[in-house]
């Protein structure tokens, strides 16, 4: 288990972005999102960025 991933969300705002190359440094995308969905977070790419965003509603 990635740290680096996980300290991402322990005192997080309701949107983070991260470098890819970063993520992929640290852990992976896959791990990043099996975090994110445990945290309620959504994870989409924009360019060289992953933005998690914090899940208020309910999920389809």
């Amino acid at each position: 288990m990635s740290a680096w991933i996980n300290q991402i969300f322990k005192s997080a705002g309701p949107v983070i972005r991260r470098a890819t190359k970063d993520v992929a440094k640290n852990g992976g995308v896959k791990k990043l999102r099996e975090v994110a969905g445990k945290n309620g977070y959504g994870v989409l790419k924009a360019g060289t960025q992953y933005v998690m965003t914090k899940i208020t509603g309910k999920r389809r």
